[in-house]
């Protein structure tokens, strides 16, 4: 009997061990994955199309929240950043629910991030004339614009800790052109790469899901009111109502084939 109850507590014992150390295991990972997803990588999806064709809508991308800790932006770089006019306020709660939000991907605070390239530097003189961005007077080489942009800016003086910032599809793109200079304390951080890339079909909004369909110009431009004047088309779930911006290369293939969906020469690209 006595070496029943040796065996016995002895394999309690163990079993308690054996669950503790997997309890253990399980919160080392995730206080590394909170560690990781709030102070040095964070995943951005990309919400439109004013940085068509480097970035496009379904584009899933991680960025580097650490670099610009040391360093300063350069011209060039395309960075993430928070909308400046929007409530940026911080207090415990809304840490909290940012921080959570950060974790799972899904926000729970109504917080706009946005994602475009640095252009003009703190102090700089910035002028757009026919489409063609001038640098203190002197033409800026742009490699990365496939769509030939159009129209005149400034001249402008970028404010000191304030950087100039525009979509690569710049004729339709709200930007700094609208509303205006990024201060330095609004930018989350450097765009990596892109781990993901997934053709857009059916509504973004979790859990929602439904299908998109195209509607009338004139209903998508009173939803948003504000700096949409150059978007051409406008679609709406028909499950959740939902109105997006336009959806650049969207399919009506089914979820089923979720292969034909997948942008496959897109996974893991490097983003410059």
């Amino acid at each position: 009997m006595k070496e029943k109850k040796r065996t016995s507590r002895y394999g309690t014992k163990k079993v308690r061990k054996t669950a503790w150390d997997t309890i253990k295991s399980i919160l080392i990972i995730i206080v590394l994955v909170v560690i990781i997803r709030v102070f040095i990588l964070e995943a951005f999806q990309v919400p439109s199309g004013s940085m068509k064709d480097t970035l496009l809508v379904g584009d899933l991308i991680l960025a580097n929240k650490m670099k610009y800790r040391f360093v300063e932006p350069k011209r060039g770089e395309i960075i993430i950043f928070k909308y400046p006019h929007q409530d940026n306020s911080i207090n415990p709660y809304k840490t909290l629910l940012q921080w959570i939000g950060d974790l799972t991907g899904r926000p729970l605070i109504n917080r706009k991030n946005l994602i475009k390239r640095v252009i003009g530097l703190p102090g700089e003189k910035l002028e757009m004339k026919d489409g063609v961005i001038y640098i203190n007077d002197k033409p800026l080489d742009e490699p990365y614009l496939k769509f030939k942009p159009v129209g005149d800016f400034g001249p402008y003086y970028i404010p000191d800790d304030c950087y100039f910032l525009m979509g690569d599809n710049r004729n339709k793109s709200s930007d700094s052109r609208y509303w205006g200079p990024l201060p330095e304390k609004f930018i989350i951080g450097e765009a990596l790469f892109i781990y993901w890339s997934w053709i857009p079909s059916h509504c973004n909004v979790f859990p929602c899901r439904g299908k998109i369909i195209p509607i009338d110009r004139e209903q998508g431009l009173k939803h948003y009111n504000i700096n949409v004047d150059d978007v051409e088309k406008f679609y709406k779930c028909e499950r959740c109502g939902t109105i997006h911006r336009e959806w650049w290369d969207a399919t009506d293939e089914p979820y089923y084939k979720f292969w034909k969906h997948i942008r496959w020469s897109r996974l893991l690209m490097m983003i410059h």
